[in-house]
């Protein structure tokens, strides 16, 4: 099992198109777990949530993993983990482990990629 920071490593050495690739697959890895992977759709650098990710429950259900618990905008987990979770079972670690979350009503704090 891979753990974040071991595939932090290859998506550092990966090109654009195969870090895409890699996106890609774990796209598909979420769907089939009945997850949808949401990427931030932050252009800013400095934005709280650039380049960051969430697993969201298909069919609005509430986010799985990658969500604020400040109650922010959400995309809190980097590709790589996002990975480990989905391609390798990894759960978290240490005392904060990333939870799973059950948002009001029946939706996430954050926003649904369109």
């Amino acid at each position: 099992m891979k753990t974040p920071a071991q595939i932090d490593q290859d998506l550092k050495v990966m090109t654009p198109a195969k870090r895409k690739t890699f996106e890609d697959r774990v796209r598909r890895s979420a769907q089939r777990q009945g997850f949808i992977l949401a990427k931030s759709r932050a252009r800013d650098p400095m934005s709280r949530t650039y380049d960051g990710y969430m697993l969201l429950r298909e069919g609005g259900a509430g986010a799985e993993f990658g969500w604020d618990k400040t109650g922010g905008p959400g995309y809190e987990a980097s590709l790589s983990m996002v990975a480990a979770r989905v391609l390798y079972g990894w759960m978290g670690s240490g005392s904060n482990p990333m939870p799973i979350h059950q948002g009001t009503e029946g939706r996430t704090r954050g926003r649904f990629p369109s």
